[in-house]
């Protein structure tokens, strides 16, 4: 089994509300450029910093992951 973050969901739900990198940013004290770095899976969340983007995108937090055989 393998576990892929799906770091545009988080792209794709932001921008849904209306929201920049920089008011998420605000929004969960989390620095933008971590946000931008998730964005583009370039790194992967730690499960605290993907409950406070889950929280404020009104999410939950398996949107963000992919579970494949």
């Amino acid at each position: 089994m393998k576990v892929i973050f799906r770091g545009k969901v988080i792209k794709q739900k932001r921008k849904i509300l209306k929201l920049s990198q920089r008011d998420l940013a605000k929004l969960t004290k989390i620095k933008q450029s971590n946000i931008c770095r998730w964005e583009t899976s370039k790194n992967i969340p730690n499960i605290v910093s993907l409950a406070k983007i889950a929280q404020v995108l009104n999410a939950d937090i398996t949107e963000f992951i992919e579970i494949k055989n």
